[in-house]
């Protein structure tokens, strides 16, 4: 978020393009990672972005 000022309606917006894009990269299943770590879901990713 560049503004001070904004929109709670401007801010959801923004959360709400962000995770779609995030959803539209796909799964990736890595081979170097732990089978028991999960993985965190598109919407924990976007609020730890944010804050």
């Amino acid at each position: 978020m560049q503004r001070e000022n904004i929109l709670p309606s401007e801010r959801a917006f923004a959360y709400r393009m962000k995770s779609e894009a995030m959803k539209r990269q796909g799964f990736r299943t890595d081979l170097t990672s732990s089978q028991v770590v999960t993985k965190l879901r598109t919407d924990d990713k976007v609020a730890q972005g944010f804050g």
